[in-house]
């Protein structure tokens, strides 16, 4: 019987017989080294030293969002899908986050240069306040209401619960089906 130990990126130890291969997850192993010969020794400690470089991955990863937190990239899903993106990268994580941020603030200049934006700017201002950020929904409601403050809000709340209903039926759907397919 030949044994060849090797690990993969999935966190498994792999060892591979003539006729089969086994995976076992790193967690569940427990070593104990009676008469081993030296090269089972050295692949165990080299396990040992990936898994202590993906903590210090990980802690240094986690720095990393919390410094483009500081510079002001408050996106949290953002921010580490660009990171994770850019392999890590910082600079240039802010380099592709900057261009992001750019592009969103042209998009807004282009809207708010729209003849109909600056009819409703003062009510968008007030819906923007009080957590409404959908300018298109805002406006086509702010029409139908000939600019009613009031009744934009009465509208865009009951949108609101009603989408929170929906959700919340879904998610009891799923948790009362948990096998059912999408």
């Amino acid at each position: 019987m030949m044994l060849l130990l090797r690990s993969s990126s999935n966190s498994v130890l792999i060892v591979k017989t003539e006729s089969q291969e086994i995976r076992i997850p790193y967690s569940s192993i427990s070593l104990s080294f009676e008469n081993s010969n030296t090269s089972f020794v050295k692949s165990a400690i080299s396990l040992t030293k990936q898994e202590e470089s993906k903590e210090c991955n990980t802690n240094e990863f986690e720095s990393k969002l919390a410094l483009l937190r500081e510079k002001g990239y408050t996106n949290e899903k953002v921010n580490e899908r660009v990171l994770r993106n850019q392999k890590g990268d910082l600079e240039r994580t802010i380099k592709r986050l900057e261009f992001f941020r750019e592009k969103k603030e042209n998009k807004l200049q282009k809207i708010n240069d729209k003849p109909i934006v600056k009819k409703y700017r003062e009510q968008l201002d007030i819906l923007s306040d009080k957590g409404y950020h959908k300018i298109g929904m805002n406006i086509r409601l702010l029409r139908q209401n000939n600019g009613d403050i009031d009744e934009t809000i009465a509208q865009l709340n009951s949108l609101q619960e009603k989408r929170n209903f929906k959700k919340l039926n879904k998610q009891q759907s799923k948790t009362n089906c948990p096998n059912r397919r999408k």
